[in-house]
């Protein structure tokens, strides 16, 4: 800091032994010093009347930076006269008053003069009786000091859920304050239960990971925010993670910009599908760890007419979706009528039919598959053998898919026993069906196949293979 003698003062470093009447005489003195900007006044006998002297000379003082008064007794009415000297000062920056009978009516004045002084960044009360509440609150204002102002200005109105304040702009820093760790912190308390924000702009400061995690663990409880923007910034991998778990429980947030800070490309892909998750209906994000996990209790899944927010199933939510799929063992029935399905979400659900052996029942009705996802369905159900019920009404499929479609699911709902004799290239018996694995073969047979066992089938099973058949002329009665 600066010099702490200026002028013909010689040191008043290290003065011992002051008593009331001392410090008065000593205030009155300096009352017209512009010099000073130490006064050490630690280890001495005076008590609540030398504060009074000294509050009052530092309410005109435009020069003292640094004031210690530790190992004195000022007590609670010494720290109030301090404080309210504080609130007109605009010098003093450290202040000592550790071991000075200092109890909580002191610390609550304080924290009130913080509330409009904005340069003391240092304030040291180790050794009272101040409660750990209060304790907390006058580092959180002490903290706050040391920030941009802007956030000083703008937290009490994020506490108090100002209605005009929907978007803060934090990007810009001010007199080289740059938005910190520290500043994440503050920011975080004030946000968690503020139900007004929706967007924060972080970007161009210089956060960490602590500053993402403060951030984070607001975002557990905050319920509005939408978007952060925390780009060029340094929150590596660690920040990045802790966004990634905080998205378990938040459910609103929709964008996380986190560009330009050491993030790995792996954490990054985390947070992207996190954030897509949220931008779905809530009912499908609710559901995934189940799917994933195989949980043997989901059985059947119903977004039928899905809105939560305006979000509805579309093609991305389908995605999602159709990467649990492709390996769970339990669920039989999916609900996805009257929503958004395209063709490219028919065709993620195609995939999963290849590979799905448990799913039966799936109703895209009231869609937008179109012909070219009507079309993917279809290649895909010859390689399905366990879909039994699928509705595709009003999607704009063209009849004549429709009609295949219509052939193999109806194969699916019939015993297995009918066409395992059919299999191409299998032995008898095998669970394969032979009209999806070659249906060319069977209406144009080379005569190698092996349909000697065909050993049930009735007039339903007559109906589907009767235009495949009418001309195998090898088929054995």
């Amino acid at each position: 800091y600066q010099r702490r003698v200026h002028g013909d003062v010689s040191n008043f470093d290290g003065l011992k032994y002051y008593d009331d009447t001392a410090v008065t005489i000593l205030a009155h003195e300096l009352k017209n010093n512009d010099t000073i900007t130490f006064l050490n006044l630690a280890n001495n006998t005076f008590e609540a009347p030398a504060a009074k002297a000294l509050a009052d000379w530092l309410t005109t003082n435009t020069a003292l930076t640094e004031l210690n008064l530790a190992n004195n007794t000022i007590s609670d009415l010494g720290c109030s006269y301090l404080a309210a000297a504080l609130k007109v000062n605009s010098t003093l920056q450290r202040l000592n008053l550790e071991n000075n009978s200092i109890g909580d009516r002191g610390a609550e004045a304080l924290v009130e003069a913080l509330a409009v002084n904005d340069v003391l960044s240092e304030c040291k009360l180790a050794r009272n009786d101040i409660a750990v509440t209060l304790m907390s609150d006058l580092e959180d204002a002490i903290a706050l000091n040391s920030q941009p102002l802007a956030l000083k200005r703008t937290i009490r109105r994020i506490h108090d859920n100002d209605p005009t304040l929907v978007e803060l702009n934090f990007s810009e820093y001010d007199n080289e304050r740059f938005y910190s760790d520290v500043s994440c912190r503050l920011l975080a308390v004030a946000i968690k239960d503020n139900i007004i924000v929706t967007r924060l702009n972080l970007k161009n400061n210089k956060i960490g990971h602590q500053g993402a995690g403060f951030l984070a663990d607001a975002l557990e409880d905050n319920k509005t925010l939408l978007e952060i923007d925390l780009n060029n910034n340094s929150i590596g991998d660690k920040g990045a993670s802790a966004l990634v778990a905080a998205l378990q429980s938040n459910d609103t947030i929709e964008r996380i910009y986190v560009e330009n800070n050491g993030v790995s490309a792996d954490i990054m892909d985390q947070l992207q599908y996190s954030l897509m998750l949220n931008n779905q209906p809530k009912t499908l994000k609710a559901c995934m760890d189940k799917l994933a996990d195989n949980d043997p209790s989901l059985t059947a899944l119903d977004f039928s007419s899905n809105d939560w927010r305006g979000k509805i199933i579309d093609d991305v939510s389908v995605r999602i979706l159709a990467t649990a799929l492709l390996n769970n063992m339990y669920l039989t029935s999916l609900d996805l009528s009257n929503n958004q399905v395209g063709p490219q979400g028919a065709m993620y659900l195609a995939d999963v039919l290849r590979v799905n052996g448990v799913l039966e029942r799936l109703n895209l009705s009231g869609n937008r598959l179109r012909a070219e996802g009507g079309r993917a369905i279809s290649q895909a159900l010859k390689q399905n053998h366990t879909l039994k019920y699928l509705n595709l009404d009003e999607n704009d499929i063209p009849a004549d898919i429709l009609e295949d479609i219509d052939a193999a699911i109806n194969i699916n709902a019939h015993p297995i026993g009918f066409t395992a004799g059919l299999s191409v290239g299998s032995p008898v018996g095998t669970p394969v069906k032979a009209l999806k694995a070659s249906p060319a073969q069977i209406a144009a047979p080379t005569g190698t196949e092996d349909y000697t066992s065909i050993s049930y089938y009735n007039k339903i099973n007559e109906d589907i293979f009767a235009d495949a058949m009418k001309d195998n002329r090898l088929l054995i009665q």
